[in-house]
Order: structure tokens, then C-alpha cells, then sequence
């Protein structure tokens, strides 16, 4: 009996726990262009890695983190770079700082290596040696490149350097490396300009991964051309051959583990089309098992034709259509840096009194995340469509997705594809009454803000409600316009199962990141003044980066669709398994079998194929082998799971999927 009412106790809190915010905590700054959170990463133990740029005030109020200043030393710039470490109890476990007398730096991205380091990109601005040249640089105070700069300045013309880290979990480096790109001629010399000084540059919004096999993979937007040469500090990792692009195209490098050589380089875009403005597109590259992906951003240049056909590299090509000043793009490369397929937003032309507003920027797409899912074999591309004139959107396109028509105008938006082929498999559409709703203003443009998470058949994506947005257990709206920030839960197919509403009002507010780790949510947004998050009271002193935890088990919880669509009213097209009576398992509790049996089988469109997952308390997801057990029934072996709750999902060829909670006794 005891065993029995412990295993009650333990599904009680497997309940309980839903939507629960852990924690909120945050760093304040003076800014929210120069106050930001650039990227999030877990390792096993729910250790949150944060990597942010964070901004004070000369003299006060300083940057903080919880109530502690950032900043190791007492001079007057208080700008720079931070990575952290946080707890799951929210305690910061130690942070390594990078920062600079007069200002200059910028955060990148952050890498997850296994799971027992962490790799970060950001880049710094040597200054230059004098009493005042200071730059603390994680953990050390130098003063001059005789006292031991990361990089060395002289003989280049340009004193910025692009920081690749590599740290182990405990804040220890384990590598890092100082980038720039330098001008060569055909023969491998350096082209300096009248002093002798070396023609160098900084790297144009880096972007980095790393693959399974240490490979790194390093995309720059655009300005470089047949002879750059990638240099660390004073080393040459290589020199730029056959690269066949347009002068502004973004280009991929692909470097071996640890930076020792340069084994290939592939513009985005070939061919001459004056279809972008260099060093105005905003891209980031992500590896995974299958392949390299590149997605974000193209900055369109005005008086072009009608229409623009990119040239993708390996021949692919892409017409953007006639509205678009921004640019979504998706391109699928392999190893070898071949282009294997490339996804877009493709719209109808607009009429000649809309020029402007495409002009001015008022119309467009981006792609803001990626995830993926091994699992299921989908790639989840996050972004949004926008048409804005004053305060009411133009509503004169249609944005198509694969071909074919989407409804996307002013809504953030979900799309998940083939991972093999990029074909569409579903959309998934956060609507905002008013707008764009993943970001407010220049911003996003700047640092790619969004928030994506997906694993188990949940998609979660934050964003912005602009006037209001819907949701089956949730309604947040302002007529006037105001905004928010919110979440959305998805299915894989696309439905929304629930939204989540932060509490957090601030008009400039941003959402950044999102982390998932088994059981355990970390959501990650910019704050402008907002008082609270969720039920945490926040005191910015006028702009913040905010982290907060929340327990994930509510996401798993069971239901099933009665329609796809969104819905505008008080009614919600979603049930729980419970009160439809799809399928019944027995025994319940149980010891080590359980019984599957289908109630009405093919007439309800189960078919005959059946998938099935165990979910623990912890959001751990394993597939399990159903036996066939006679007609529409089969039995499942749990002998083997311990003492506690559990969730099965049934997945039918139809994509429907069914859960229901079991709980194992003795």
C-alpha cells in the first residue's frame, strides 16, 4: 500500500509541476540595442551557458546581474560581453567577461560541444596601447600588446578580431582563436596599403557550428572575395580559392577541427544579381547529422526588376518576389559545401502604389531559427511575414510556402520540412491582430532574437502579440495596438495546442532564446522596463536581459484535435484523450504489461499502422515496441521501467496521436 500511495504522490507532482515558473532572474543596462542575449545552450545537468552583450552607464546605473555588478573593474565604459554559466536554481556558477576602455564588442552565437564544453563567438576591438588601452579579457586585465593581447594589431590596418572560445563546463579555456580576414595577391603575397600595413578585416556578422567531426563551419556576410585569407591572430588558416559568387554574397568556409586548415569556401548566391546590399543580410549556419544549413535573411537593394532569380550555388535557383526588401532563405548544403536545396517565402507582385512601403522596408520575410528532429527526420524553420503601413497592414500579397499558398501576413510562423528534401510538411501560425509579432522595431534585424524549441511533438515558439492573439486556453489582446510577450505550443502537424502569456508589458519587450533540457524550460527575453515576469518581480533600472525556469512537464499533457485551425472565438478544437475514448489501456495502474485495445478502429482513421512513445516524469522520450496481441489489440512490455508516471503516445499513419498517463505499481 505504501508503494502504491508513493506512486500516486509522484503522478500528483507529475501534474502539479505544469507551467510552473521556477525562477526569473535578469541583467539590467541602459539599452536594448547594446543590452541582449545572443544565445543559450544546456548540458546534461540543466546547466544553463549564456551568452549576452550587456550595457551600463558611465557612472551609474551600472550593468548587473541578480543585484552584482558585471563589470570586474571601476572605469567609466561599462559595455561588454558576458558568458555564464546558471544553475538550475537560477545561481550563476561563474562568468567570463570580456571587455573593453572605450567600448567595442559584440556577441555572437553559442555552441554546445558534447556535453563537456561550450564554444562562443563574439568579436572585440583592440584598443590601442596607451595608459587607457585596457582590455579585460576573461579574467585578465592587459594593458598593450606587450602585456599579452589576444591578438596583435600591428602591421594591420583594421584592429578588430573575431574571438572563437572553447571553454569546458567549469569556465576553464580549452582553445581559442583570433580571427580576421586579410587581402592576398595570386601569389600568396599580403596587399598593403601606403604605410606597409597588412589590408585586413573584420568578420562580417560570423556566424559558426561545429559537426560531429570537430569540422567548423564559419559564414560571413559577404566581403569575401578569390584571395582573402582567413588569418588567426598572425597564423594563415588559408586562402579563399574558386569561390564563384557576387561581390556581396555571404559565403560558407569550412575549416578542419581546431582552425588548422581551410578546406573549402561556397558563396551563398553566384552569379552577378544585384539582388542584395552588402553586409545588409543577417544569416546564421547550423550543422546537423545530414548536412550544413544556412537560413535568415537577404537585404534587398531598391530599383530592381520585378522579380530577382537568386542563383543558389550547384545551379538551385530562387525567384524572390517583387515585395520583399527582406528576404527569407533557406539553403540545405552537404559536406562537401554542395548545395542541395534552398526554401524561401516566395509572394505575387504588388501593385505600383505599394513601392514604397516594400522600399522603406515595410514589407518582407525572415527566418529567424532553426531546430531539429532527428527523431521524426523534420526541420523547423522559425520566422514571420510583415506588411506594414502606419498602423494597419497593407494585406495585398500572398506569400506562398512550397508552392503553395500560406496565409502568413503579420504572423509569426512555424514551418516544418523534410529534413532530407526541404519539402513542406505543416505550418504552424502565431497570428497578431496588428503587425509583425516576433519582434518590435530594428532590433530583431540586428541580433536575430526569436525563441524555438521542439522535441516529443512540441513545438514551442515565443513571440510578440501585437494587438492581441489567440489561443485555446488563452486570450491576450489590445485593441490599441499594445504588445506583449507570449508562447506558443504546436504539434508537429502544425495545430496549437495552448499559448503561454509571460506577464511581462513592456511596449520594446523582445523575445531571444529558448533552451529546452528534458523536464526543464529556460526562456530568455529582453526587458524594457517591464515590472514582473510571469510572478517574479523584476526592477530594471531601464532595460534587462531576462532569464527565467519553467517546469515543462504541462506540455506533454494528453490531448487530441478535433480541428486544425485556429480559432476566434470561445471555442477550442482540442479535447482531452479522456473524454473521447479513442483507445483504452488496461491494466491502470500496472505491474509490468499493459493492454492496448483501439476503440472502432479504421472507421476512425487509426489504419493499421501504429507508433508508439514512453514519456517519463523527466520529458525523457524513448520509442517502445507495441506486440500485436489479436484485432485492434497488442500489449506493451514495461517490466523493465521503474516505479513511476508515465505518458504513452500513440502515433497513427494519419499523424493523429493519442496520449494517455499510466503509472506502475508493484
Amino acid at each position: 500500500m505504501k508503494t502504491v500511495i508513493l506512486s500516486l504522490c509522484v503522478a500528483i507532482a507529475f501534474v502539479s509541476q505544469a507551467q510552473r515558473y521556477e525562477w526569473a532572474k535578469g541583467w539590467e543596462g541602459r539599452d536594448n540595442g547594446n543590452n541582449y542575449i545572443s544565445g543559450t545552450v544546456t548540458d546534461s545537468k540543466g546547466n544553463l551557458y549564456v551568452l549576452a552583450n550587456y550595457a551600463g552607464q558611465s557612472g551609474g546605473p551600472y550593468a548587473m546581474w541578480d543585484s552584482v555588478r558585471l563589470n570586474p573593474t571601476t572605469d567609466m565604459v561599462d559595455d561588454g560581453v558576458v558568458l555564464a554559466c546558471i544553475t538550475p536554481q537560477g545561481n550563476m556558477a561563474w562568468r567570463k567577461t570580456v571587455w573593453i576602455n572605450g567600448g567595442g564588442t559584440d556577441s555572437h552565437e553559442l555552441r554546445m560541444l558534447g556535453d563537456s564544453a561550450v564554444a562562443c563567438l563574439f568579436t572585440y576591438n583592440i584598443p590601442l596601447w596607451s595608459e587607457y588601452g585596457k582590455l579585460y579579457y576573461l579574467d585578465t586585465l592587459l594593458r598593450g600588446v606587450a602585456d599579452g593581447y589576444p591578438a596583435n594589431i600591428s602591421g594591420y590596418t583594421d584592429y578588430w578580431r573575431t574571438g572563437l572560445v572553447v571553454f569546458d563546463t567549469t569556465g576553464r579555456i580549452v582553445e581559442q582563436h583570433a580571427l580576421h580576414m586579410a587581402r592576398v595577391d595570386t601569389s600568396g603575397d599580403y596587399l598593403r596599403d601606403s604605410t606597409g600595413s597588412v589590408l585586413n578585416s573584420p568578420l562580417e556578422r560570423p556566424s559558426f557550428d561545429v559537426d560531429a567531426d570537430g569540422n567548423v563551419y564559419l559564414l560571413l556576410d559577404g566581403g569575401v572575395a578569390e584571395g582573402s585569407c582567413l588569418m588567426d591572430n598572425e597564423r594563415r588558416v588559408g586562402v579563399v580559392e574558386g569561390l564563384h559568387g557576387a561581390a556581396w554574397s555571404p559565403v560558407v568556409l569550412k575549416l578542419s577541427p581546431h582552425l588548422d586548415t581551410l578546406l573549402g569556401a561556397q558563396a551563398l548566391v553566384a552569379g552577378n544579381t544585384p539582388s542584395v546590399s552588402y553586409g545588409g543580410n543577417n544569416l546564421k549556419v547550423r550543422t546537423d547529422t545530414d548536412g550544413v544549413y544556412v537560413y535568415g535573411t537577404l537585404l534587398r537593394r531598391t530599383g530592381h526588376e520585378r522579380y530577382d532569380t537568386l542563383a543558389i550555388a550547384s545551379g538551385i535557383s530562387r525567384t524572390i518576389g517583387y515585395s520583399s526588401l527582406y528576404t527569407a532563405l533557406l539553403v540545405k548544403f552537404g559536406a562537401d559545401l554542395t548545395a542541395l536545396y534552398a526554401v524561401g517565402i516566395d509572394d505575387t507582385p504588388l501593385n505600383a502604389q505599394s513601392a514604397e512601403y516594400w522600399q522603406s522596408g515595410n514589407l518582407g520575410s525572415t527566418f529567424r531559427e532553426v531546430a531539429f528532429d532527428p527523431d521524426s527526420g523534420l526541420l523547423f524553420v522559425a520566422g514571420d511575414c510583415w506588411q506594414r503601413a502606419g498602423t494597419e497592414p497593407l494585406q495585398c500579397a500572398v506569400y506562398y510556402v512550397d508552392g503553395q499558398p500560406t496565409e502568413l501576413v503579420n504572423h509569426a510562423f512555424v514551418l516544418a520540412l523534410d529534413m532530407s528534401e526541404g519539402t513542406l510538411h505543416s505550418v504552424a501560425r502565431m497570428p497578431s491582430l496588428r503587425q509583425s509579432n516576433l519582434g518590435l522595431g530594428w532590433i530583431p534585424f540586428t541580433i536575430h532574437a526569436a525563441g524555438l524549441a521542439v522535441g516529443g511533438n512540441r513545438v514551442l515558439l515565443q513571440g510578440v502579440s501585437v494587438g492581441g492573439v489567440y489561443y485555446p486556453n488563452l486570450y491576450r489582446g489590445d485593441q490599441g495596438g499594445g504588445s506583449r510577450l507570449t508562447m506558443a505550443q504546436f504539434d508537429y502537424a502544425g495545430h496549437v495546442v495552448r499559448g503561454y502569456d509571460f506577464n511581462a508589458v513592456g511596449s520594446g519587450d523582445i523575445p531571444a532564446a529558448l533552451a529546452m533540457r528534458d523536464s526543464l524550460l529556460y526562456i530568455a527575453n529582453i526587458l524594457t522596463g517591464s515590472p514582473r515576469f510571469g510572478l517574479h518581480e523584476l526592477h530594471p533600472q531601464e532595460f534587462a536581459g531576462c532569464i527565467s525556469l519553467m517546469v515543462d512537464t504541462a506540455f506533454m499533457s494528453p490531448y487530441v484535435y478535433r480541428e486544425p485551425e485556429w480559432v476566434d472565438s470561445g471555442s477550442v478544437g482540442i479535447e482531452p484523450v479522456a473524454d473521447v475514448a479513442l483507445f483504452s489501456v488496461y491494466p491502470n495502474p500496472f505491474v509490468k504489461n499493459v493492454k492496448i485495445r483501439l476503440e472502432g478502429g479504421a472507421e476512425h482513421g487509426h489504419g493499421d499502422t501504429f507508433t508508439a512513445t514512453l514519456t517519463d516524469i523527466f520529458g525523457r522520450c524513448e520509442r517502445v515496441d507495441l506486440s500485436p496481441d489479436g484485432q485492434g489489440c497488442y500489449t506493451l512490455d514495461l517490466s523493465a521501467c521503474p516505479l513511476s508516471a508515465y505518458l504513452l503516445t500513440l502515433t497513427a499513419a494519419d499523424g493523429r496521436r493519442y496520449t494517455v498517463k499510466l503509472l506502475k505499481q508493484n
